[in-house]
């Protein structure tokens, strides 16, 4: 039976992590090799806990309206950085089309064999209208950008979150410019590996080691890929239970973004949120 990993917990030095979650969940399986001949240690678990297999499925794993077509094996692990059926998949599990990820407009949350066939939630192909093509082709001309930090973006999202910790009479964080740097560090190595693990093998907060941080009493660190705005960002992170509860952790005094765009990977776009707090607060 497959094992979900387990992420947002607080770990032996009172670190606490959450890998981005969206409606369903996409599920690691750490005791398996990443990646085996083309197939991964990555499923897609569904609500009621069922999870496809055997073909292509249109999902849209981070909620916002376009889904990627992935292909997963008869026991239901995930395709990557391969070619199968004769179509090629990237590093992320996602289709490539023209040598681009193959993305579809579609009502958030969908899951399905076909657009339109499949979902509850999907809309019905003749549903989709030319305001939904239109903000299909927007997204992909965003993919035509520099690759790069967006920290406009960044800053425009730490705001956001500390909008939220004030909503429920949280203190806002400080935003600290060396875990600025970290969050830049973290954000690029996302299209590489999006895990907390870091493609070095090593865990996420080592990236404090990097910018002088040497101690500290609390630290977490919240992932995101796909999301086009701080506002999706930010709702994505707020519908998730582990990202919600470390956006609002009283323990955390401090706190920075990171947003780093890649065109051509599987998301385009990637965000990290850093969390600290001071030894001896």
């Amino acid at each position: 039976m497959k094992k979900l990993a387990v992420w947002g917990l607080a770990a032996a030095l009172s670190l606490t992590w959450a890998q981005a979650a969206y409606a369903g969940q996409w599920v690691q399986d750490v005791n398996r090799a990443e990646n085996s001949n083309g197939i991964s240690n990555w499923w897609y678990r569904q609500d009621d806990g069922s999870y496809p297999a055997g073909g292509w499925f249109w999902i849209d794993g981070n909620g916002d309206g376009f889904a990627e077509s992935y292909r997963f094996d008869g026991s239901g692990w995930m395709y990557a950085s391969t070619t199968v059926d004769g179509y090629a998949v990237d590093g992320s599990g996602a289709w490539l089309e023209n040598g681009a990820v193959a993305r579809r407009a579609v009502t958030p949350g969908f899951f399905g064999t076909e657009i339109g066939t499949s979902s509850e939630s999907g809309k019905e192909a003749s549903d989709i209208t030319d305001e939904d093509r239109k903000e299909e082709s927007a997204y992909h001309q965003t993919e035509d950008v520099s690759e790069g930090w967006d920290d406009d973006f960044a800053l425009e999202c730490f705001e956001l979150i500390n909008e939220e910790r004030e909503k429920e009479g949280r203190e806002p964080l400080e935003l600290n410019d060396d875990l600025m740097e970290a969050c830049r560090i973290r954000a690029e190595e996302l299209p590489e590996l999006f895990s907390h693990t870091r493609p070095d093998g090593s865990a996420c907060y080592t990236v404090l080691e990097e910018v002088g941080i040497e101690s500290y009493r609390w630290v977490g660190e919240n992932i995101a890929a796909g999301q086009r705005t701080p506002e999706e960002a930010v709702n994505s992170w707020m519908n998730s239970s582990g990202h919600r509860a470390n956006i609002l952790n009283e323990n955390y005094t401090e706190g920075a973004l990171g947003c780093y765009r890649c065109p051509g990977t599987g998301y385009g776009i990637y965000w990290v949120q850093l969390f600290y707090s001071p030894a001896g607060n």
